[in-house]
């Protein structure tokens, strides 16, 4: 084990005007391990998989994309996940923003700040925090919008209230100016020791980082984006490529779970064991889907590819690969007449008679490069390959 295993995991801090105040990593062991063991064996898998350049650079500008939609939209942004793409999109940019707009165009900014987005990964490493970091970070985040409201940069002075009754209650976070810069001082150093960089594995220790982020929450406005792009920058660290943009959209659509999980671990005497396993079934759930994504797109290159060979043994005419090949890409169940009368089927199937549109569905089903999930209806098969 580890020395610095043996550390106490809660280090209390006195604050002045707030009441004990605790820098922990106490958690469930058992619990957090086994998702901390799923996780790193997911992104071993995924790791292993090939990604072409232009699909990574596709994937990883979706993943941008809902990423900013997701955070900014658990602060109340207005705008919709095809809003903010289009906005994202825009050449050249607009010549005036509003506020809802420069606030996903300064995460965008705020990302790549943190070198989040890449197509890196591997090596497990513990970045080092510092206070510059933090404030700089925010100071993009917050870079053009309500200045006596966010106070770019710059620690907050006074009362700030978070939450609500229905996600487990209000929390009043130190009001005292000098305890928040004490406070983030503490905090990272506590962060950059040896207990989070060497005790506790690389993801929990950016959830921890996260949590306590928004405890302290050191900032008039914006705390919750700073936090989600720091956690967002640590996990990219530590080698978790693309999962690290995932995890403000799971937030996002796991809004509810997402506060009271950190309302009950504020709640629990410093234990963080429910806001971890949150955040680690997050982690969980975005590895799956991106093995899932990522997966599916080497079978439709192996499918091509498949469809190909038939085609040049003349196994397939011209017209039953090309049907093959639209299939492919815009993968739907069809009915025998939308041969004829859906237009990007229509072009290779209006001139052909019944008979020979028939012929052509059987000969695909008998070779199980098609199925029929319903009499009279059909759908690529995608395990024709296994």
């Amino acid at each position: 084990m580890d020395d610095a295993s043996k550390e106490p995991r809660i280090f209390e801090v006195p604050v002045r005007a707030h009441g004990p105040f605790a820098f922990s990593r106490l958690y469930d062991d058992s619990q957090v391990q086994e998702r901390t063991m799923a996780a790193t064996v997911w992104n071993m898998t995924f790791g292993t998989l090939p990604i072409l350049p232009a699909w990574a650079v596709k994937l990883n500008e979706d993943l941008i994309t809902r990423s900013i939609f997701g955070t900014a939209a658990i602060e109340g942004s207005p705008l919709t996940e095809p809003e903010v793409s289009a906005l994202l999109a825009a050449q050249p940019k607009p010549a005036r923003e509003s506020e809802k707009e420069r606030v996903i165009l300064n995460l965008r900014e705020a990302y790549q700040l943190a070198g989040v987005g890449g197509v890196r990964g591997g090596k497990v490493v513990a970045a080092q925090l510092s206070e510059a970091r933090i404030q700089k970070l925010h100071e993009t985040i917050a870079h053009g919008l309500d200045h006596d409201r966010y106070l770019p940069g710059t620690y907050r002075f006074g009362p700030v209230e978070v939450g609500d009754a229905d996600h487990g209650g209000k929390y009043k976070p130190p009001k005292v100016s000098e305890d928040i810069q004490m406070l983030m001082a503490r905090f990272v150093e506590w962060a950059n020791s040896d207990d989070l960089t060497r005790a506790t594995p690389a993801v929990v220790r950016a959830f921890i980082v996260h949590y306590h982020l928004a405890l302290i929450h050191p900032f008039r406005d914006g705390n919750g984006r700073l936090a989600r792009v720091v956690e967002a920058e640590l996990l990219e660290q530590a080698g978790f490529r693309y999962v690290s943009l995932m995890m403000s959209n799971y937030y996002y659509e796991h809004i509810d779970d997402y506060y009271r999980a950190f309302s009950a671990a504020e709640a629990g005497k410093f234990d963080l064991t429910p806001f971890l396993v949150f955040c680690l079934d997050g982690l969980v759930h975005a590895l799956t889907d991106i093995h899932t994504r990522v997966s599916d797109q080497v079978r439709q290159l192996a499918l091509r590819k498949y469809y190909d060979d038939l085609r040049a043994s003349r196994e397939t005419t011209a017209r039953q690969h090309a049907l093959l090949l639209i299939l492919l890409d815009d993968d739907q169940p069809f009915a025998d007449n939308d041969l004829r009368t859906v237009a990007r089927f229509a072009a290779w199937y209006k001139p052909v008679s019944a008979r020979t549109m028939r012929r052509d569905l059987a000969k695909l089903l008998s070779r199980q490069l098609l199925t029929q999930p319903a009499p009279g209806t059909y759908r690529l098969n995608l395990k024709a390959l296994g």
